[in-house]
């Protein structure tokens, strides 16, 4: 791990060469962030990241507590939602410890990162492997989020594919792809080609995502009954939590319509999001919204995003931006109805 004083901005230049292209590279060099400026994005803030993460440990023992003290179906919706947060909020420490990013202990970091993805059902090794090859292959083939949508994907087919996320097929599609630990042999759909032998020493690494899992089941046995575990947590993983992914992705990644890229540079899109107070609370916790600065700058702690943000404007380099992820599918669809009729016209 480079610690805070080697951290200049030679070290920028090397953290963003493979995952961000060259015309990128050059926006950010002409941005010609300062090594005080770099030092302060890449500050790991301890007492944030543990705030964050017992926060969302709190509040996902509150949703049974919730439902105990308040029963029916209102509290039922309330506590899925809240749920969603939660898993939200843990992906999003996942995310920060499988760069390396999230507390200042490697070790803690890696037991931190690990509880938070074991809660989400997957290794955080996994996951860390299949990010990392969504951010060197972004929008190609190889892009392990592709699982999401194609960036050249119309809103009909978005509303399909939303039907596989309720189907849980896209949930499993995704623990296939955290099942795999080995880079020279990943592959961003291994269910077209596994076996039995696919699972074969992979079992180990789902051990702690067993033992955090049955000391979740066990809590809700305690308060409200095993079944709103199901209920609560298990279909709302399998089915709302993949739908609203895909949401995200798909309003982070897609192309603008009618945007046809002319070479592979081109086909890298990531835009950030002027998300609204429902969307910041329940599908895009903890900054999430600020995903442009992220992939530009994939080193820094999402805690300092925001700072990632004022700088680059700063300095001149426009961050792309989203209206809002429910806004940005509704008038993507609209532009594509205007595309249509024109092309019908003429």
């Amino acid at each position: 791990m480079i610690s805070q004083d080697d951290i200049n901005i030679n070290y920028l230049a090397s953290e963003i060469e493979h995952e961000v292209p060259r015309t990128y590279r050059d926006l950010l060099r002409t941005a010609n962030l300062s090594p005080e400026e770099v030092r302060a994005l890449h500050r790991i803030r301890d007492g944030r990241a543990w705030f964050d993460f017992i926060a969302a440990l709190v509040t996902t023992a509150a949703v049974p507590v919730v439902y105990l003290s308040f029963p029916g179906v209102l509290t039922a919706a309330f506590c899925v939602l809240l749920t969603i947060r939660n898993f939200n909020c843990f992906a999003q420490v996942a995310h920060g410890a499988g760069h390396g990013k999230f507390l200042s202990n490697g070790r803690l970091n890696d037991i931190v990162g690990g509880i938070a993805a074991a809660l989400l059902g997957f290794a955080l090794k996994g996951h860390a492997l299949s990010h990392q090859i969504h951010h060197i292959r972004l929008n190609t083939e190889e892009d392990s989020d592709r699982i999401w949508g194609r960036p050249e994907q119309t809103t009909a087919e978005l509303f399909r594919m939303w039907l596989q996320d309720l189907l849980m097929i896209s949930a499993i599609k995704r623990l296939l792809q955290y099942m795999q630990s080995d880079r020279k042999s990943y592959s961003a759909t291994p269910w077209r080609a596994f076996g039995p032998g696919f699972f074969l020493g992979k079992l180990g690494q789902l051990l702690p995502v067993a033992i955090v899992q049955a000391a979740v089941i066990a809590y809700y046995w305690a308060l409200v009954g095993p079944e709103f575990y199901i209920y609560f947590y298990v279909l709302p993983i399998l089915t709302l939590y993949p739908a609203q992914i895909r949401l995200r992705t798909s309003c982070e990644h897609c192309f603008e319509a009618g945007y046809e890229p002319r070479t592979a540079e081109e086909r890298w899109v990531s835009r950030s999001t002027r998300a609204n107070l429902f969307e910041r609370l329940v599908i895009a916790p903890l900054l999430i919204p600020y995903h442009f600065e992220h992939h530009l700058l994939p080193g820094v702690p999402y805690y300092n995003l925001p700072m990632a943000h004022e700088l680059l404007e700063q300095k001149g380099l426009k961050v792309p931006q989203a209206p809002g992820y429910f806004s940005f599918i509704f008038n993507r669809w609209r532009e594509e109805m205007r595309l249509r009729q024109g092309a019908a016209a003429a």
